[in-house]
Formats: C-alpha cells, structure tokens, sequence
C-alpha cells in the first residue's frame, strides 16, 4: 500500500524493497565487524524510538526514495539489533541442551505475531495510510518512552549488570 501511494509505478516496490535489504546487508555486516554491543538497554530504547518515528515518517512522505531512506536506516538497526545481536547473545548464553527451545521462544514473535500484525496494519491502511502508520507509530514509541523512563532498561549491559 506503501508503494502505491507514492508512485503508479510497480518501481515504488522495488525501490522500497530495495532500500529495506540495503539496510539489512549493512547492518548484518556492522554486527560482525563490531561484535555484541555492550549498552543493551541504549541499544533497544533507541531502536525502539527509531522505528516508531520511521513508521510516523513512513505514512507522510510522498517520494519513495525519501521512505527508502527511511527504510534503509531502520534496516541497519534492525539488522544490527535484533537480527544478528540479539540471537547471538542469547545463543552464546544459553545451555546447549536448551538452545532448540530458547530459539523457539524467540522466533516466536516474527511466526505468530508478525503475520497478524500485518494483517491488522493491512486493515488500518485500507482506511488512511497516514493514519494507519501513526497508529502503528503509536504504541511502539510509548513502548520506547516507558523504557526510556527505567533505568533498569536504560542501564541494561550485555553481562547482565
């Protein structure tokens, strides 16, 4: 829905697939040139405020390129986070007679959650595509301003501390 609001041309598509994977190529590249970060509680209030404004910025452009961009960063961090960090840490922590459930747990999120989320965001758009990523912007920037406000989160470490 995206793509067809910003051009009448299948290239929106295209152009907004490819700035998400040039995003992901980066970010999959900087987590193994750098390693596990070590300010976890930084890492994931700023990733969670980052996407909250993408998804807000993503429903008022109006220039693929411009939500390319958009797309491209937040795929850096999402890459870098959750994608490659995130298991790493848990995999590399987790007792190998575990590891098949703990990855399990994990992925469950992007198997049962995701799908309905886009489904559910579907449904919005069909209405307002900028209303539909404000309301998508919505919760996750509470969730970001509530982590923000915790200094347990704020203060999370890759050693537990």
């Amino acid at each position: 829905m995206l793509a067809t609001s910003l051009s009448d041309s299948p290239l929106a598509l295209g152009i907004l697939v490819s700035g998400w994977g040039a995003g992901q190529l980066l970010g999959t590249v900087a987590a193994a040139v750098t390693g596990l970060p070590q300010r976890w509680g930084l890492l994931i209030i700023s990733m969670t405020l980052v996407e909250g404004v993408a998804f807000a910025l993503l429903g008022q452009t109006k220039e693929p390129y411009v939500a390319a961009i958009i797309l491209a960063l937040v795929g850096i961090g999402v890459a870098y986070s959750t994608d490659v960090s995130l298991p790493t840490f848990i995999q590399t922590r987790t007792p190998s007679h575990l590891l098949g459930r703990v990855s399990s747990v994990l992925e469950l999120p992007r198997v049962i959650l995701e799908p309905a989320s886009i489904a559910l965001l579907g449904l919005v758009l069909a209405g307002s595509l900028q209303w539909g990523f404000l309301a998508a912007a919505a919760p996750v920037l509470v969730a970001g301003a509530i982590l923000s406000l915790d200094r347990r989160a704020r203060t999370l470490t890759a050693d537990g501390t």
